[in-house]
């Protein structure tokens, strides 16, 4: 009996499935697999960020 193997829970524009294999999230690459989950910036990268606005 062959193994199953979990696709990306995602649909696709015509409402099927979409059929890749997901990454750690669950996800393809296409439908989020590669964003990331969150984004911690420290406090000196946001004051310098924000002095270059000015």
């Amino acid at each position: 009996m062959p193994a199953i193997i979990d696709r990306c829970g995602a649909k696709r524009r015509n409402g099927e499935p979409c059929r890749k294999l997901p990454m750690r999230n669950g996800r393809c690459h296409l439908h989020g697999g590669k964003t990331p989950t969150r984004i911690t910036l420290s406090p000196s990268y946001i004051r310098e960020c924000s002095s270059n606005v000015s």
